[in-house]
């Protein structure tokens, strides 16, 4: 097992990184289940509205991952990233930088800010970070 789950202060549970993993490595491939439009608006309506991923080749469908991807947690710096394989229906995160053993390994969710259906406190988060960009500028 390379990654499991543990609880991550202020955010509930997240993944963790079991070994060290070296910047451009493969950290899962997760398989999804793409969601059909016309199911769309009921999935708006359950808990996993927050955990859908942006799908296909226009990102104008949406699809659950599956295998630990819906674990990983938000970072406004992230160590990880995330990219779809449409053909073979599956999510591969990797990481952007390395990761020792221990440590969460987080994602970028690239929701808008100005989506009203973007929960707040990535907002929030969002506005913070912008602070200390413009401090690190300075």
């Amino acid at each position: 097992m390379t990654v499991y789950i543990d609880a991550a202060p202020g955010k509930g549970r997240g993944m963790f990184a079991a070994k060290d993993f070296k910047e451009g490595e493969v950290i899962e491939v997760c398989p999804v289940i793409p969601v059909p439009k016309d199911q769309w608006e009921i999935m708006d309506t359950t808990v996993l509205s927050h955990y859908l991923f942006e799908w296909g080749e226009n990102e104008d469908e949406v699809a659950v991952c599956l295998g630990y991807g819906s674990i990983y947690n938000h970072s406004h710096e992230p160590n990880a990233e995330f990219d779809t394989d449409i053909p073979a229906q599956t999510i591969v995160f990797t990481a952007i930088r390395n990761i020792k053993k221990g440590e969460e390994i987080c994602t970028d969710y690239q929701w808008e800010v100005d989506d009203p259906s973007t929960p707040e406190w990535f907002k929030n988060g969002h506005k913070k970070n912008e602070g200390k960009e413009e401090e690190k500028k300075e």
